[in-house]
Protein backbone atom coordinates (compact mmCIF):
# COMPACT_ATOMS: atom_id res chain seq x y z
CA UNK A 1 0.00 0.00 0.00
CA UNK A 2 2.90 2.31 0.95
CA UNK A 3 4.58 1.86 -2.34
CA UNK A 4 1.23 2.56 -4.27
CA UNK A 5 1.19 5.99 -2.25
CA UNK A 6 4.91 7.28 -2.98
CA UNK A 7 4.03 6.75 -6.68
CA UNK A 8 1.18 9.09 -5.95
CA UNK A 9 3.58 11.65 -4.10
CA UNK A 10 6.51 11.42 -7.08
CA UNK A 11 4.41 12.06 -9.62
CA UNK A 12 3.16 14.79 -7.39
CA UNK A 13 5.98 16.54 -7.76
CA UNK A 14 6.41 16.20 -11.37
CA UNK A 15 3.16 17.35 -12.21
CA UNK A 16 3.57 20.34 -10.10
CA UNK A 17 6.93 21.45 -11.61
CA UNK A 18 5.13 20.53 -15.53
CA UNK A 19 2.26 22.82 -14.35
CA UNK A 20 4.47 25.87 -14.10
CA UNK A 21 6.04 25.42 -17.53
CA UNK A 22 2.86 24.75 -19.30
CA UNK A 23 0.96 27.63 -20.96
CA UNK A 24 -2.56 27.79 -20.05
CA UNK A 25 -5.31 26.76 -22.15
CA UNK A 26 -8.61 28.80 -23.07
CA UNK A 27 -10.40 26.84 -20.41
CA UNK A 28 -8.27 27.41 -17.60
CA UNK A 29 -7.77 31.11 -18.20
CA UNK A 30 -11.59 31.53 -18.41
CA UNK A 31 -11.53 29.95 -14.66
CA UNK A 32 -8.73 31.96 -13.64
CA UNK A 33 -10.78 35.06 -14.23
CA UNK A 34 -13.89 33.23 -12.50
CA UNK A 35 -11.29 33.14 -9.59
CA UNK A 36 -11.07 36.92 -9.11
CA UNK A 37 -14.29 37.39 -9.62
CA UNK A 38 -16.05 34.80 -7.64
CA UNK A 39 -20.01 34.38 -7.64
CA UNK A 40 -22.45 32.03 -6.08
CA UNK A 41 -22.31 30.29 -9.06
CA UNK A 42 -21.70 30.66 -13.06
CA UNK A 43 -23.26 30.44 -16.10
CA UNK A 44 -20.81 27.55 -17.85
CA UNK A 45 -20.71 25.40 -14.45
CA UNK A 46 -20.78 25.60 -10.73
CA UNK A 47 -18.66 27.46 -8.98
CA UNK A 48 -15.52 25.18 -7.52
CA UNK A 49 -13.00 25.18 -9.80
CA UNK A 50 -13.13 29.39 -9.03
CA UNK A 51 -12.15 28.42 -5.71
CA UNK A 52 -9.27 26.24 -6.48
CA UNK A 53 -7.76 29.36 -9.23
CA UNK A 54 -8.28 31.76 -6.17
CA UNK A 55 -6.06 30.11 -4.04
CA UNK A 56 -3.94 29.77 -6.78
CA UNK A 57 -3.59 33.71 -6.93
CA UNK A 58 -1.21 33.17 -4.39
CA UNK A 59 1.46 31.64 -6.87
CA UNK A 60 0.06 33.58 -9.95
CA UNK A 61 3.67 35.24 -10.84
CA UNK A 62 5.49 31.98 -10.64
CA UNK A 63 4.33 30.76 -14.19
CA UNK A 64 1.23 28.94 -14.02
CA UNK A 65 1.58 27.64 -10.51
CA UNK A 66 -1.97 28.90 -10.14
CA UNK A 67 -2.78 25.24 -11.50
CA UNK A 68 -0.98 23.87 -7.92
CA UNK A 69 -4.61 23.52 -6.01
CA UNK A 70 -6.37 21.63 -8.26
CA UNK A 71 -3.43 19.82 -8.96
CA UNK A 72 -3.39 18.53 -5.48
CA UNK A 73 -6.83 17.93 -5.83
CA UNK A 74 -6.78 16.21 -8.57
CA UNK A 75 -4.06 13.42 -6.95
CA UNK A 76 -5.59 13.25 -3.97
CA UNK A 77 -8.26 11.88 -5.55
CA UNK A 78 -6.05 8.95 -6.91
CA UNK A 79 -5.07 8.92 -3.24
CA UNK A 80 -8.64 8.43 -2.18
CA UNK A 81 -9.30 5.46 -4.78
CA UNK A 82 -6.19 3.52 -3.45
CA UNK A 83 -7.98 3.87 0.27
CA UNK A 84 -11.22 2.66 -1.31
CA UNK A 85 -9.45 -0.32 -2.64
CA UNK A 86 -7.05 -1.43 -0.29
CA UNK A 87 -9.25 -4.28 1.67
CA UNK A 88 -10.05 -5.33 -2.24
CA UNK A 89 -7.12 -5.20 -3.92
CA UNK A 90 -3.27 -6.74 -3.34
CA UNK A 91 -0.52 -4.87 -2.65
CA UNK A 92 0.64 -5.49 -6.53
CA UNK A 93 -2.79 -4.87 -7.60
CA UNK A 94 -2.44 -1.19 -5.83
CA UNK A 95 0.76 -0.31 -7.10
CA UNK A 96 -0.57 -1.40 -10.24
CA UNK A 97 -3.62 0.83 -10.45
CA UNK A 98 -0.93 3.99 -8.99
CA UNK A 99 1.04 3.49 -12.31
CA UNK A 100 -1.68 2.79 -14.64
CA UNK A 101 -4.04 6.25 -13.55
CA UNK A 102 -0.50 8.41 -13.38
CA UNK A 103 0.68 6.75 -16.31
CA UNK A 104 -2.79 7.46 -17.95
CA UNK A 105 -2.41 11.15 -20.17
CA UNK A 106 -6.15 12.01 -18.90
CA UNK A 107 -4.86 11.08 -14.96
CA UNK A 108 -1.20 12.12 -15.73
CA UNK A 109 0.26 14.64 -17.84
CA UNK A 110 -2.79 16.33 -18.80
CA UNK A 111 -4.54 15.91 -15.58
CA UNK A 112 -2.11 19.31 -14.67
CA UNK A 113 -5.03 21.25 -16.58
CA UNK A 114 -7.36 22.26 -13.97
CA UNK A 115 -10.84 22.25 -14.90
CA UNK A 116 -14.48 21.56 -13.55
CA UNK A 117 -13.88 18.02 -13.06
CA UNK A 118 -10.93 18.06 -11.24
CA UNK A 119 -13.20 18.66 -8.14
CA UNK A 120 -15.90 16.76 -9.91
CA UNK A 121 -13.71 13.32 -9.57
CA UNK A 122 -12.26 14.35 -6.18
CA UNK A 123 -15.84 14.99 -4.70
CA UNK A 124 -17.04 11.70 -6.46
CA UNK A 125 -14.08 9.67 -4.77
CA UNK A 126 -15.07 10.76 -1.44
CA UNK A 127 -18.64 10.52 -1.81
CA UNK A 128 -17.93 7.03 -2.85
CA UNK A 129 -15.50 6.49 0.33
CA UNK A 130 -17.70 8.07 3.17
CA UNK A 131 -20.64 5.64 1.11
CA UNK A 132 -18.66 2.64 1.95
CA UNK A 133 -18.10 3.66 5.83
CA UNK A 134 -21.57 4.87 6.88
CA UNK A 135 -22.26 0.78 5.46
CA UNK A 136 -19.73 -0.39 7.29
CA UNK A 137 -19.79 2.17 10.87
CA UNK A 138 -23.40 3.45 10.45
CA UNK A 139 -22.57 6.38 12.83
CA UNK A 140 -24.12 10.21 12.00
CA UNK A 141 -20.53 11.54 11.14
CA UNK A 142 -20.62 9.40 8.14
CA UNK A 143 -23.95 9.96 6.96
CA UNK A 144 -23.12 13.57 7.38
CA UNK A 145 -19.89 13.86 5.59
CA UNK A 146 -21.26 12.00 2.58
CA UNK A 147 -23.70 14.71 2.50
CA UNK A 148 -21.20 16.95 2.16
CA UNK A 149 -19.11 15.14 -0.33
CA UNK A 150 -22.05 14.95 -2.14
CA UNK A 151 -23.23 18.83 -2.10
CA UNK A 152 -19.75 19.95 -2.69
CA UNK A 153 -20.28 17.85 -5.55
CA UNK A 154 -22.94 19.27 -6.79
CA UNK A 155 -20.43 22.55 -6.37
CA UNK A 156 -18.40 21.27 -8.76
CA UNK A 157 -19.76 19.73 -11.81
CA UNK A 158 -23.59 18.43 -12.36
CA UNK A 159 -22.81 15.31 -13.74
CA UNK A 160 -22.41 14.21 -9.71
CA UNK A 161 -26.18 13.26 -9.51
CA UNK A 162 -25.37 10.23 -11.86
CA UNK A 163 -23.96 9.23 -8.50
CA UNK A 164 -26.82 8.75 -6.84
CA UNK A 165 -28.36 5.86 -9.41
CA UNK A 166 -25.34 4.30 -9.12
CA UNK A 167 -25.35 3.95 -5.71
CA UNK A 168 -29.03 2.44 -5.70
CA UNK A 169 -28.25 0.22 -8.26
CA UNK A 170 -25.59 -1.02 -6.05
CA UNK A 171 -27.90 -1.47 -2.88
CA UNK A 172 -30.28 -3.40 -4.89
CA UNK A 173 -28.02 -5.74 -6.49
CA UNK A 174 -26.13 -6.43 -3.47
CA UNK A 175 -29.39 -6.64 -0.81
CA UNK A 176 -27.17 -3.98 0.88
CA UNK A 177 -30.88 -2.16 2.12
CA UNK A 178 -30.91 -3.58 5.75
CA UNK A 179 -27.01 -1.71 6.26
CA UNK A 180 -28.78 1.93 5.73
CA UNK A 181 -29.59 3.55 9.00
CA UNK A 182 -32.76 5.26 7.14
CA UNK A 183 -33.05 7.56 10.05
CA UNK A 184 -29.84 9.37 9.10
CA UNK A 185 -30.37 9.48 5.74
CA UNK A 186 -32.33 13.25 6.21
CA UNK A 187 -28.60 14.59 7.74
CA UNK A 188 -27.02 13.42 4.76
CA UNK A 189 -30.07 14.91 2.08
CA UNK A 190 -29.79 18.47 4.44
CA UNK A 191 -25.89 18.63 4.96
CA UNK A 192 -26.38 17.92 0.90
CA UNK A 193 -28.44 20.84 0.28
CA UNK A 194 -26.78 23.23 2.08
CA UNK A 195 -23.00 22.62 1.14
CA UNK A 196 -24.39 22.89 -2.84
CA UNK A 197 -27.00 25.94 -2.25
CA UNK A 198 -25.03 28.59 -3.82
CA UNK A 199 -25.55 26.89 -6.89
CA UNK A 200 -29.74 26.74 -6.21
CA UNK A 201 -29.51 30.50 -4.91
CA UNK A 202 -27.62 31.77 -8.19
CA UNK A 203 -29.96 29.77 -10.47
CA UNK A 204 -33.26 30.94 -9.08
CA UNK A 205 -32.16 34.66 -8.78
CA UNK A 206 -30.78 33.94 -12.74
CA UNK A 207 -34.17 32.21 -13.82
CA UNK A 208 -32.21 28.70 -13.56
CA UNK A 209 -30.26 29.83 -16.59
CA UNK A 210 -27.72 27.39 -15.81
CA UNK A 211 -30.02 24.77 -15.41
CA UNK A 212 -31.52 24.73 -18.33
CA UNK A 213 -28.34 25.88 -20.94
CA UNK A 214 -26.95 22.41 -19.15
CA UNK A 215 -30.31 20.37 -20.10
CA UNK A 216 -30.39 22.05 -23.31
CA UNK A 217 -26.70 21.12 -23.89
CA UNK A 218 -27.15 17.53 -23.51
CA UNK A 219 -30.74 16.59 -24.05
CA UNK A 220 -32.09 19.40 -26.23
CA UNK A 221 -31.73 18.15 -29.90
CA UNK A 222 -35.16 15.87 -31.42
CA UNK A 223 -33.53 13.92 -34.39
CA UNK A 224 -31.08 11.95 -33.31
CA UNK A 225 -28.04 11.85 -35.55
CA UNK A 226 -25.90 8.41 -35.87
CA UNK A 227 -22.58 10.56 -35.38
CA UNK A 228 -23.43 11.29 -32.23
CA UNK A 229 -23.21 7.84 -30.65
CA UNK A 230 -20.52 6.33 -33.37
CA UNK A 231 -18.29 9.76 -31.72
CA UNK A 232 -19.21 8.92 -28.09
CA UNK A 233 -18.16 5.16 -28.65
CA UNK A 234 -15.00 6.03 -30.42
CA UNK A 235 -14.16 8.52 -28.28
CA UNK A 236 -14.12 6.67 -25.11
CA UNK A 237 -12.41 3.97 -26.97
CA UNK A 238 -9.51 6.35 -27.69
CA UNK A 239 -9.58 7.60 -24.11
CA UNK A 240 -9.80 4.54 -22.30
CA UNK A 241 -7.49 2.84 -24.87
CA UNK A 242 -7.95 -0.26 -25.96
CA UNK A 243 -6.02 -2.53 -23.46
CA UNK A 244 -7.37 -1.17 -20.68
CA UNK A 245 -11.45 -1.58 -21.94
CA UNK A 246 -10.63 -5.35 -23.19
CA UNK A 247 -9.54 -5.88 -19.48
CA UNK A 248 -11.92 -3.94 -18.16
CA UNK A 249 -14.74 -5.65 -19.73
CA UNK A 250 -13.32 -9.25 -19.03
CA UNK A 251 -14.37 -8.46 -15.12
CA UNK A 252 -17.49 -8.60 -16.27
CA UNK A 253 -17.34 -12.45 -16.72
CA UNK A 254 -17.12 -12.80 -12.87
CA UNK A 255 -18.44 -10.18 -10.79
CA UNK A 256 -17.78 -10.63 -7.36
CA UNK A 257 -19.92 -8.79 -4.42
CA UNK A 258 -16.51 -7.23 -3.30
CA UNK A 259 -16.16 -5.24 -6.26
CA UNK A 260 -20.06 -4.73 -7.35
CA UNK A 261 -19.52 -1.06 -6.14
CA UNK A 262 -16.74 -0.72 -7.90
CA UNK A 263 -19.13 -2.16 -11.53
CA UNK A 264 -21.82 0.29 -10.60
CA UNK A 265 -19.78 3.47 -10.76
CA UNK A 266 -17.87 2.49 -13.99
CA UNK A 267 -20.81 0.77 -16.22
CA UNK A 268 -23.41 2.96 -15.02
CA UNK A 269 -21.95 6.97 -16.14
CA UNK A 270 -21.11 5.13 -19.51
CA UNK A 271 -24.39 3.25 -20.14
CA UNK A 272 -26.05 6.78 -19.19
CA UNK A 273 -23.96 8.99 -21.73
CA UNK A 274 -24.70 5.94 -24.44
CA UNK A 275 -28.16 6.81 -23.89
CA UNK A 276 -27.89 10.52 -23.82
CA UNK A 277 -26.13 9.88 -27.37
CA UNK A 278 -29.15 9.49 -28.99
CA UNK A 279 -30.77 12.63 -27.66
CA UNK A 280 -27.39 15.42 -28.60
CA UNK A 281 -23.84 15.34 -28.87
CA UNK A 282 -22.13 13.86 -25.84
CA UNK A 283 -18.97 15.18 -24.90
CA UNK A 284 -16.06 13.12 -24.72
CA UNK A 285 -14.81 13.91 -21.19
CA UNK A 286 -18.88 14.05 -19.50
CA UNK A 287 -18.43 10.66 -18.08
CA UNK A 288 -14.58 11.34 -16.72
CA UNK A 289 -16.25 10.16 -13.55
CA UNK A 290 -16.34 6.70 -14.56
CA UNK A 291 -12.79 6.35 -15.29
CA UNK A 292 -11.08 5.83 -12.50
CA UNK A 293 -13.61 2.91 -11.67
CA UNK A 294 -13.08 1.53 -15.11
CA UNK A 295 -9.02 1.53 -14.20
CA UNK A 296 -9.57 -0.56 -11.39
CA UNK A 297 -11.51 -3.11 -13.30
CA UNK A 298 -9.00 -3.70 -15.60
CA UNK A 299 -6.11 -3.80 -13.04
CA UNK A 300 -8.71 -6.29 -11.01
CA UNK A 301 -9.18 -8.53 -14.26
CA UNK A 302 -5.48 -8.76 -15.02
CA UNK A 303 -3.89 -11.64 -14.43
CA UNK A 304 -0.01 -10.17 -15.15
CA UNK A 305 0.49 -6.60 -15.94
CA UNK A 306 2.64 -6.96 -18.98
CA UNK A 307 0.08 -4.97 -20.59
CA UNK A 308 0.02 -1.99 -18.73
CA UNK A 309 3.79 -1.76 -18.74
CA UNK A 310 3.34 -1.41 -22.41
CA UNK A 311 0.55 0.49 -22.20
CA UNK A 312 1.56 2.99 -19.88
CA UNK A 313 5.28 3.22 -22.79
CA UNK A 314 3.05 4.54 -24.99
CA UNK A 315 1.33 7.06 -22.84
CA UNK A 316 4.20 8.21 -21.64
CA UNK A 317 6.06 8.93 -24.97
CA UNK A 318 2.70 10.57 -26.95
CA UNK A 319 2.67 12.63 -23.31
CA UNK A 320 6.52 13.57 -23.74
CA UNK A 321 6.02 14.54 -27.52
CA UNK A 322 3.00 17.00 -26.71
CA UNK A 323 4.48 18.29 -23.72
CA UNK A 324 7.51 19.26 -25.61
CA UNK A 325 5.82 20.44 -28.57
CA UNK A 326 3.65 23.03 -26.49
CA UNK A 327 6.95 25.12 -26.26
CA UNK A 328 8.50 23.99 -29.45
CA UNK A 329 6.08 23.80 -32.06
CA UNK A 330 8.27 20.74 -34.07
CA UNK A 331 6.03 17.74 -34.65
CA UNK A 332 4.58 17.24 -38.28
CA UNK A 333 0.94 18.41 -37.58
CA UNK A 334 -1.52 21.04 -38.58
CA UNK A 335 -1.19 23.09 -35.68
CA UNK A 336 -4.91 24.72 -36.20
CA UNK A 337 -6.22 21.06 -35.81
CA UNK A 338 -4.80 20.25 -32.40
CA UNK A 339 -5.40 21.68 -28.98
CA UNK A 340 -1.84 22.98 -28.22
CA UNK A 341 -2.33 26.09 -30.83
CA UNK A 342 -4.45 27.65 -27.87
CA UNK A 343 -0.99 28.68 -26.55
CA UNK A 344 -0.19 30.44 -29.09
CA UNK A 345 -3.47 31.99 -30.99
CA UNK A 346 -3.63 35.34 -27.78
CA UNK A 347 -0.87 36.04 -26.44
CA UNK A 348 0.67 38.28 -29.39
CA UNK A 349 -2.29 40.66 -28.49
CA UNK A 350 -1.08 41.21 -25.58
CA UNK A 351 0.05 44.73 -26.18
CA UNK A 352 -2.89 45.46 -27.86
CA UNK A 353 -5.23 44.94 -24.25
CA UNK A 354 -2.53 46.85 -22.52
CA UNK A 355 -2.36 49.67 -25.17
CA UNK A 356 -6.15 50.49 -26.44
CA UNK A 357 -7.94 50.48 -23.50
CA UNK A 358 -10.75 49.75 -22.05
CA UNK A 359 -10.40 46.84 -24.23
CA UNK A 360 -13.31 44.17 -25.09
CA UNK A 361 -12.85 40.87 -26.60
CA UNK A 362 -15.32 39.28 -29.06
CA UNK A 363 -15.49 35.37 -27.49
CA UNK A 364 -14.72 34.08 -23.57
CA UNK A 365 -11.66 32.38 -24.54
CA UNK A 366 -9.91 35.56 -25.58
CA UNK A 367 -11.42 37.46 -23.02
CA UNK A 368 -9.98 35.28 -20.30
CA UNK A 369 -7.01 35.01 -22.17
CA UNK A 370 -6.06 38.48 -22.38
CA UNK A 371 -7.29 39.09 -18.55
CA UNK A 372 -4.87 36.32 -17.01
CA UNK A 373 -1.69 37.73 -19.14
CA UNK A 374 -2.70 41.46 -18.67
CA UNK A 375 -3.35 40.64 -14.80
CA UNK A 376 -6.59 43.04 -15.58
CA UNK A 377 -10.44 42.27 -16.10
CA UNK A 378 -10.64 42.41 -20.36
CA UNK A 379 -14.20 41.06 -20.69
CA UNK A 380 -16.05 39.89 -23.31
CA UNK A 381 -18.50 42.54 -25.09
CA UNK A 382 -22.12 41.67 -23.39
CA UNK A 383 -24.19 39.57 -26.14
CA UNK A 384 -21.88 38.64 -28.26
CA UNK A 385 -21.39 35.70 -29.38
CA UNK A 386 -22.90 32.45 -27.51
CA UNK A 387 -23.96 33.20 -23.54
CA UNK A 388 -21.25 32.56 -20.57
CA UNK A 389 -20.21 34.42 -17.58
CA UNK A 390 -19.38 37.66 -18.98
CA UNK A 391 -23.22 38.47 -20.06
CA UNK A 392 -23.76 38.89 -16.56
CA UNK A 393 -20.68 40.27 -15.11
CA UNK A 394 -21.15 44.49 -15.02
CA UNK A 395 -17.72 44.78 -17.00
CA UNK A 396 -19.42 44.01 -19.97
CA UNK A 397 -20.96 46.69 -20.65
CA UNK A 398 -19.03 49.96 -20.87
CA UNK A 399 -18.53 53.04 -18.84
CA UNK A 400 -16.18 54.53 -20.65
CA UNK A 401 -17.50 57.52 -23.46
CA UNK A 402 -14.81 55.39 -25.95
CA UNK A 403 -13.81 52.11 -25.88
CA UNK A 404 -11.97 49.67 -28.39
CA UNK A 405 -13.24 46.02 -29.19
CA UNK A 406 -10.64 43.29 -30.93
CA UNK A 407 -13.13 41.59 -32.87
CA UNK A 408 -12.77 38.88 -35.37
CA UNK A 409 -12.75 40.50 -39.40
CA UNK A 410 -15.72 38.35 -40.33
CA UNK A 411 -17.89 40.59 -37.86
CA UNK A 412 -20.87 42.41 -39.11
CA UNK A 413 -22.40 44.63 -36.07
CA UNK A 414 -22.69 45.17 -32.61
CA UNK A 415 -25.49 43.89 -30.14
CA UNK A 416 -28.91 45.02 -29.84
CA UNK A 417 -27.78 47.13 -26.90
CA UNK A 418 -25.21 48.88 -28.76
CA UNK A 419 -26.70 49.49 -32.09
CA UNK A 420 -26.29 53.39 -30.98
CA UNK A 421 -22.53 53.30 -30.30
CA UNK A 422 -20.64 54.72 -33.17
CA UNK A 423 -17.68 53.38 -34.54
CA UNK A 424 -15.09 55.72 -35.22
CA UNK A 425 -12.41 53.84 -36.44
CA UNK A 426 -11.49 50.53 -37.86
CA UNK A 427 -7.45 49.59 -36.99
CA UNK A 428 -6.53 46.25 -38.78
CA UNK A 429 -4.11 43.81 -36.75
CA UNK A 430 -4.10 40.81 -38.77
CA UNK A 431 -5.79 38.20 -41.00
CA UNK A 432 -7.82 36.84 -38.22
CA UNK A 433 -8.37 40.34 -35.87
CA UNK A 434 -9.48 43.81 -35.89
CA UNK A 435 -10.06 46.28 -33.64
CA UNK A 436 -13.15 48.76 -33.55
CA UNK A 437 -12.54 52.51 -31.79
CA UNK A 438 -16.06 53.03 -30.78
CA UNK A 439 -17.82 55.83 -29.08
CA UNK A 440 -20.80 56.00 -26.83
CA UNK A 441 -23.37 58.77 -26.80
Amino acid sequence: MQKAKNIVYYCLLIKLAIAVWLPFFYDEAYYWFWGNNLRLSYFDHPPFVSYLYFIGQAFDYFGQASRWPGIIMGQASIWLWLIILKNKFSDKQLIAFSCLMNAWPLFGAVSVVVTPDVPLIFFWTLSVYYFQKLLQDSSLKNYFFFGVALGLGGLSKYQIVLIIPALLIYLGLSKSWSKLRWKYIPVSILAGAVFCSPVFIWNALNNWDSFLFQIDHGLGEKNWQISWTLDYLGSQILILFPTLVWFAFRSLKNVKKEILLIHCLAWFPLAFFLITSFKGDVEANWPIMAYPAVAALAVYASRNFNWLKWTAGIWIIASVLLLANSRVYWLPMDLEKIKIKEFYRYPKYEILAKSYTPMYADSFQMAGYLSYLTKTDVCKLRAYNRRDFYDYHECSIPKAKRYYFLVGVGFTDLPEWAKDHKVNHIIPVDQTYKILEIDQP
